[in-house]
């Protein structure tokens, strides 16, 4: 239906834009890129909790993020 607004829509990006800006933040910080920024704590052998709390981010950010760089543990 035309003019009809899906709420999963409206709320993923929601979710997209917080989760672009908090990517954003992170990247000023430590002042590289989100992908290397995972890929080089993935690399060093840390755990998924560690990262997460280097980072404080959640799981699920992780999660997606790898998912979205696609970055192996």
């Amino acid at each position: 239906m035309v003019g009809v607004i899906d709420n999963n829509t409206k709320y993923q990006h929601k979710t997209n834009f917080a989760t672009s800006k908090r990517k954003l933040e992170l990247e000023r910080k430590f002042g590289k890129p989100m992908d290397n920024l995972l890929a080089e704590r993935i690399a060093a052998g840390k755990s998924v909790n560690q990262i997460c709390k280097e980072l404080s981010i959640g799981k699920q950010t992780f999660y997606s993020w790898t998912e979205e760089y696609q970055l192996k543990r």
